[in-house]
């Protein structure tokens, strides 16, 4: 998969600063899958590619997103685009997960903003999560409906 220039430079940045914390590269969050399935029982699937995580750390539930593209309309600036992000995102969060973006002036003019307080969001989900999955059952690991 073409990987834009921002998710380069991200992947970069993040490699050198937070070896410690790899991330998962176009990751297929599993309520995803659930909603692809869905669609196609109902017969209005309409995507052939499943959404994606530009970015995700599965064992936080924290999955990030690299706006590019947002002074023209094209991407996730258009109509279908916006709509499919907000899909992704209302999906992913009823599931647990914290979605985050970074847009082009994020990542490049003030990553030593927000970079450092992603890396400690997803430090903290991974103790979150690790201290909940040693305590609960499986069953009170997943959000209500």
């Amino acid at each position: 998969m073409k990987r834009s220039h921002l998710e380069q430079r991200f992947a970069a940045a993040w490699t050198v600063l937070y070896p410690d914390l790899v991330p998962a590269r176009e990751y297929v969050l599993p309520v995803w899958k659930d909603w692809a399935a869905e669609l196609k029982r109902r017969g209005l699937r309409q995507r052939t590619v499943p959404m994606r995580a530009d970015f995700a750390w599965p064992l936080a539930r924290v999955a990030l997103e690299i706006q590019g593209g947002t002074w023209v309309k094209s991407g996730h600036s258009s109509g279908g685009g916006i709509e499919r992000d907000a899909t992704k995102a209302f999906l992913a969060q009823c599931d647990g997960w914290v979605v985050l973006c970074l847009t082009q002036g994020m990542l490049t003019r003030q990553a030593d903003v927000w970079l450092p307080r992603l890396a400690q969001l997803i430090r903290s989900q991974q103790q979150h999560h690790a201290r909940s999955t040693a305590t609960d059952s499986p069953a009170d690991l997943r959000p209500p409906l």
